[in-house]
């Protein structure tokens, strides 16, 4: 079995890639991002991803 990745229409990143939310999006930079599945990862930006420059944790 495999897979066949079609590419389609997607949004680019509007941020600055230096900017406070595209450091925090950086993940938005690409399409697809394949990783081994973890359980704490759920969520590339956060649970509740913010736009202020301040460390969330």
């Amino acid at each position: 079995m495999g897979y066949k990745l079609l590419p389609g229409n997607t949004p680019s990143l509007l941020a600055h890639p230096d900017s406070p939310p595209g450091i925090r999006a950086s993940f938005a930079k690409h399409n697809l991002w394949a990783t081994p599945f973890n359980e704490d990862e759920q969520y590339a930006g956060g649970a509740h991803p913010v736009m202020h420059s301040d460390k969330v944790v």
